[in-house]
């Protein structure tokens, strides 16, 4: 009736700038929800929000990429706690160098390696100028009281399936450097190359004062610092 004949009569300027209000009050409350949620993302890709990737932009800065860390596992046979010690500085160390770094000992390593790993670094004590073996590998359980028997590196090496993409490298500790001394991280590089078909990028060797131990002075130090030249090889793809 009337009421209807009067909106007819509204001023067209005046509908328009309604709308316009209208809409920039929705323009509003979208940006302070985005606010409130960051890490939302498009829930057609992810099924919870703050589920969504890290992204980076490429180098135009304009189309967002996910972030992609250099990864590296470091797998390493110890009985005394020197070369796990070690191993626990090289990986500092690759932190440090911005790498995302894990220990684990060879006992619980995995029988495949995970494509998306950048880096394997291996680490064993020296026995016998070697790698350990079934029998030195025993007397040092029994000399250190430590747990039930289990493969060592180089055993592990024999099994394990290591993709073409990720690079390694080997350490050892061994009680004076030396060719009367020997390797086992030279026995690793042996090993990789024997059975994976593949170079060793780079080779460390750190002392013990002792067969138990422990780590000559400044060991764990230099360690921290190969595990950071690792990272610069890594990064840099050399």
């Amino acid at each position: 009736g009337q009421g209807a004949r009067r909106l007819r009569h509204v001023d067209p300027r005046l509908l328009r700038a309604a709308r316009a209000l209208v809409h920039h009050r929705d323009e509003l409350r979208l940006s302070a929800g985005l606010q409130q949620a960051p890490f939302a993302c498009d829930v057609a890709s992810h099924l919870t929000v703050g589920s969504c990737p890290r992204a980076t932009s490429d180098i135009t800065g304009t189309n967002p990429q996910e972030d992609t860390m250099t990864r590296a596992l470091i797998v390493v046979e110890s009985y005394f706690g020197n070369t796990r010690a070690i191993a626990e500085a090289v990986a500092a160390g690759l932190i440090e160098g911005g790498i995302e770094a894990q220990v684990v000992d060879v006992a619980r390593a995995p029988s495949a390696l995970p494509s998306d790993l950048d880096l394997l670094v291996l680490g064993a004590p020296t026995h016998n100028r070697r790698l350990p073996t079934t029998t030195t590998r025993a007397k040092a359980r029994e000399q250190a009281a430590s747990g039930e028997a289990s493969p060592g590196i180089g055993e592990w090496l024999e099994t394990v399936a290591i993709p073409a993409s990720i690079d390694a490298a080997a350490f050892d500790t061994v009680i004076s450097k030396g060719w009367l001394s020997g390797s086992a991280a030279k026995a690793i590089a042996k090993a990789l190359r024997r059975h994976q078909g593949r170079e060793t990028t780079s080779v460390g060797s750190f002392v013990v004062t002792a067969n138990k131990g422990p780590l000559a002075a400044g060991q764990e130090s230099d360690a921290r610092s190969w595990g950071r030249e690792l990272a610069g090889s890594a990064n840099t793809g050399q």
